[in-house]
């Protein structure tokens, strides 16, 4: 038996279409197609549930300013803001709204919620719009020319917070997506490293049982086929002698080994303090085998 979800809009498409295109003629002089696909990804997500008591109005008006701080974006750069919405006497109370515009790429709208959630934010709703826009040198959005980018927008409302809440999300936000294009920017070359690790044990001379060996293979080709999110990735190197002893407890980090978010130095694998740390006994025994 299938489960059936029913999703009720918050407001009737024409309507909110219309609208909305008048809105941006009148603002900004033209809607174009970028502009239009942006305003009917605006209208799915408009959800009924997640906008009690705002008027189409107040939807159009915040995808507008929206649009607007997407006007300029250089290359490379993520725009990440709050601002407050007002609400008129004896109405609901106005919300914060938290907006972020990059390059669209994997895993960015769970990596958001996944911050506000860790930060104890109840979201109240979410439009995310992914828009093919053409920017100039100058990152400005251009009808003709430029760049051809494909850029996510994400809008998230919350309940109003402090100054101070406000900027600690901005900067969770900002510190996770930069996370997010580590990984993502090196996901082949980690994909390479774990290649050269299966070419490796393929290869190598270890007192492991033939099975076990292959087993061990299979394993790393199976999380290598898509069954894995590889986020980051260095190498610890181990000195050993002719016979394999480690002859220094402590491994050297290869130079030019960190991928994804083990980019960053200061980032602990290993352990929660220092890097690297020195090998208990029973680790050095398995390394040696």
């Amino acid at each position: 038996m299938n489960a059936v979800v029913s999703v009720r809009h918050a407001y009737d498409k024409g309507a909110f279409i219309s609208a909305a295109a008048q809105r941006f003629e009148t603002v900004f002089g033209e809607s174009g197609k970028d502009a239009t696909g942006f305003l009917e990804q605006i209208w799915n997500d408009a959800l009924a549930d997640d906008l009690p008591g705002i008027a189409l109005e107040d939807v159009v008006r915040l995808a507008e300013a929206f649009w607007l701080y997407g006007r300029r974006r250089s290359a490379g750069k993520i725009l990440i803001r709050i601002r407050s919405t007002k609400r008129k006497k004896g109405q609901s109370p106005g919300r914060d709204i938290l907006e972020v515009i990059g390059t669209d790429r994997p895993f960015l709208v769970d990596s958001v919620m996944g911050e506000i959630a860790s930060q104890g934010l109840d979201v109240l709703a979410m439009f995310h719009p992914v828009v093919q826009v053409r920017r100039d040198e100058n990152g400005d959005r251009v009808r003709f020319g430029g760049r051809f980018i494909s850029e996510s927008m994400i809008q998230v409302h919350l309940d109003l917070m402090g100054e101070a809440a406000r900027a600690r999300l901005v900067d969770g936000v900002r510190a996770t997506l930069e996370d997010v294009r580590g990984a993502v920017d090196d996901w082949n070359d980690m994909r390479a490293e774990m290649d050269d690790a299966i070419d490796h044990l393929t290869t190598a001379t270890t007192s492991a049982s033939r099975e076990e060996q292959e087993e061990a293979i299979i394993f790393l080709r199976w999380l290598r086929d898509n069954h894995f999110a590889f986020l980051g990735c260095r190498t610890y190197q181990f000195i050993t002698d002719e016979k394999g002893d480690v002859t220094r407890q402590e491994p050297n980090v290869k130079p030019d080994s960190a991928r994804g978010v083990l980019r960053d130095p200061e980032r602990k694998v290993l352990r929660q303090t220092a890097e690297p740390m020195m090998l208990a006994p029973a680790i050095e025994a398995y390394i040696r085998a």
